[in-house]
């Protein structure tokens, strides 16, 4: 029901103003009642905030073994977003991609403070940040850079010892 929502609220978003589109219609696009809306969102903020949320989650799923190293991980996560760039292109046209960091905080929070000393605890933060900012960079351009190259501008900007927290832990 949810992503029927986001992705009906998403399909309207292209063609008109955001601030335009009433819950009204995105019920109807979404084929859903308003009482199925107002259950799981209280505003179109909160649909588009799922929809971050359902496409980060999805990612931090599917790559979640061992194995991993940092640069597959970075490859692995914008390839993944640019699956959804027309949407996310959207939602940032719209002015609501300052959206992301309230989920990237909250998805990434957990995974990397388990018993995190206070020192990690501000080191998380400062990544969270610093990704999430350059994420917005991104999609500014259009998400025209690959992964490939995302990766490496990324892993030119940090020391060679570079140990992410927010890598997904088994």
């Amino acid at each position: 029901m949810c992503l029927y929502i986001a992705y009906g609220l998403l399909a309207m978003m292209e063609k008109q103003e955001y601030s335009s589109i009433t819950i009204q219609q995105i019920v109807t696009k979404a084929g859903v009642n308003r009482s199925t809306y107002y259950r799981h969102f209280t505003s179109k903020e909160d649909v588009i905030q799922y929809f971050f949320h359902h496409i980060i989650s999805e990612y931090l799923q599917k790559c979640a073994h061992p194995t991993l190293t940092f640069p597959e991980f970075l490859v692995g996560f914008f390839t993944h977003l640019l699956q959804y760039k027309t949407q996310i292109l959207t939602i940032h046209n719209s002015g609501l991609s300052y959206l992301l960091h309230d989920v990237y905080t909250h998805l990434l929070i957990g995974k990397a403070e388990k018993n995190a000393t206070l020192a990690q605890q501000y080191r998380t933060r400062f990544q969270i940040g610093g990704s999430s900012n350059l994420l917005l960079f991104w999609f500014s351009r259009g998400m025209v850079e690959t992964p490939q190259q995302m990766c490496q501008f990324i892993l030119k900007i940090l020391p060679p010892n570079y140990d992410s927290y927010l890598m997904p832990q088994e």
